[in-house]
């Protein structure tokens, strides 16, 4: 079973590097797939970053004392943001009030939602969803 093991570890270490030494990127895809997935990556990651609200998670002990996440950016009692800040955290929702950018100095009046975990609020249409 030893020898077993170390013949596949060989093979796959030889493999790997065979294809490394050709200027394959990946073992599974082709260049040409291997820039069509990185493209689309690129453009997913543009989209998801235009100003949305992500609520990752919520590690929740009691009042004031817990932590949520959100797009990816650990936030506690005392975080708050020029355009976004914590009203009151649940075990399992969050109540966000949130400033929005680029309206004139007459309609940038503070605005109020609620989110659980993996929701994603768009404030461009006021729509919330589930995921990303």
């Amino acid at each position: 079973m030893k020898r077993l093991s170390l013949s596949f570890l060989f093979f796959f270490t030889f493999v790997s590097a065979a294809y490394a030494s050709d200027g394959m990127p990946s073992l599974f895809f082709s260049p040409e797939d291997v820039r069509q997935i990185e493209t689309e990556i690129g453009s997913q990651r543009h989209d998801a970053s235009s100003n949305a609200i992500h609520l990752d998670s919520i590690l929740y002990f009691g009042p004031g004392k817990w932590r949520v996440w959100i797009e990816g950016e650990k936030w506690g009692p005392d975080t708050q943001k020029p355009h976004l800040r914590i009203i009151k955290v649940t075990s399992e929702t969050v109540r966000l009030a949130y400033t929005p950018t680029g309206l004139s100095s007459g309609e940038n009046e503070e605005k109020e939602i609620t989110l659980r975990p993996h929701q994603n609020f768009d404030p461009a249409t006021g729509v919330i969803a589930e995921g990303r």
